[in-house]
């Protein structure tokens, strides 16, 4: 792989992963690429380098059968030093997800509510690579 990914994106809701292809429209300098299993991410993330890891990472924390893949790839990420931009992303917060959010630190975006502030990552990502 030559190319470094700007953002992967685990999400099996269509309309949610239909709306953050539109956000990336607006910016045509990012590249994406999207996954509905995590499973599936992470495999293609354990066969990349470390240093052609993306660098932004949008993960909902309930995919059916997967519950504990989101951590795992956060873990994963972590162990690299790449949780600078990682983000979990869920429809509602329940108390798995809480706790899971408190033992990693890592951030939360609620689907629908926090789409403007997905849209401004993605404008700082477009920004930081243009510089």
């Amino acid at each position: 792989m030559d190319k470094t990914l700007d953002l992967l994106v685990v999400e099996d809701n269509p309309v949610y992963k239909m709306m953050l292809w539109s956000f990336m429209d607006d910016f045509p300098n990012l590249s994406a690429r999207m996954f509905e299993s995590g499973l599936e991410a992470l495999d293609y993330l354990e066969d990349i380098p470390s240093d052609k890891l993306p660098k932004a990472y949008f993960v909902d924390m309930r995919i059916p059968s997967e519950l504990d893949v989101s951590e795992r790839i956060h873990d994963y990420l972590k162990e690299r030093g790449k949780l600078s931009h990682f983000y979990f992303v869920t429809a509602n917060l329940s108390e798995h997800d809480r706790e899971v959010v408190q033992r990693t630190g890592a951030k939360v975006f609620l689907k629908g509510d926090d789409a403007i502030n997905l849209y401004e990552i993605l404008r700082q990502l477009s920004h930081e690579k243009n510089e």
